[in-house]
């Protein structure tokens, strides 16, 4: 099975996959039973810290110079065995779940902070209105496909890094906006939120600059992001 048979697949499984908003009632249900919480967004927030955790252990408790990772992170070759992108390895050795691991992987301190705050305040308010599986999807589904796209078109690159996933939290919260429009920004229903709801649509632009010029730096992948964000584009649009 070669890469592109594996981006068929996985253009298969999102056309095929479905999402609803929580009925009002659900949520309150859940609210009091403490099943509303984001758990989905705990989990990755405790893959990625081990992850981080593990990558400097095994470079030696170290990281590299700030001109070789200005991430302030481990080495190339230390993100390679833990499980980063690496387009010959999943050809050739058929390691396909470097897909998966690459997604909790980051090139350092830098990296993983900027991720995990963008990761907390987005993963967790869409994990409470959609719920753990649509939180899943939203997550993997851009996180692997970014990734397998990143080594097609640039094999030659080692990169790691959630973001991809997040762009596809970020899409879900930029999607909910557009869709409720009218609702959030309409003066007599929501005259006192209205400011809130600019704030944090501006806040969301900013992290996709913010990450967009991160994936300038080595070991990140910002062809991950660009597929995202294209994907989110189109949706909104359609």
């Amino acid at each position: 099975m070669n890469l592109h048979s594996l981006s068929c697949i996985y253009l298969t499984f999102c056309l095929c996959s479905t999402s609803r908003y929580k009925a009002w009632f659900e949520y309150v249900d859940e609210k009091g039973t403490g099943k509303n919480r984001p758990f989905f967004t705990y989990i990755i927030l405790f893959l990625c810290t081990g992850f981080l955790l593990a990558s400097i252990a095994i470079n030696g408790w170290s990281v590299e110079p700030f001109s070789v990772n200005p991430m302030i992170g481990p080495s190339a070759e230390t993100l390679v065995i833990l499980g980063a992108k690496n387009s010959a390895l999943i050809v050739e050795d058929k390691e396909v779940w470097r897909l998966l691991t690459a997604m909790v992987l980051h090139a350092g301190l830098i990296h993983y902070l900027l991720n995990m705050l963008a990761l907390w305040f987005v993963g967790s308010a869409v994990e409470i209105c959609h719920g753990f599986w649509s939180s899943l999807l939203l997550f993997v589904a851009p996180a692997v496909g970014g990734t397998l796209l990143s080594a097609i078109f640039l094999p030659e690159y080692i990169t790691v890094g959630a973001s991809a996933g997040i762009f596809g939290l970020i899409g879900a919260c930029l999607a909910d906006i557009c869709m409720n429009w009218s609702l959030l920004f309409n003066e007599f229903v929501n005259r006192e939120n209205r400011h809130r709801h600019t704030v944090i649509l501006l806040v969301l632009f900013a992290d996709v600059v913010v990450n967009s010029l991160i994936g300038l730096t080595p070991f990140v992948d910002n062809f991950a992001r660009k597929y995202t964000a294209s994907v989110i584009l189109l949706l909104i649009i359609i």
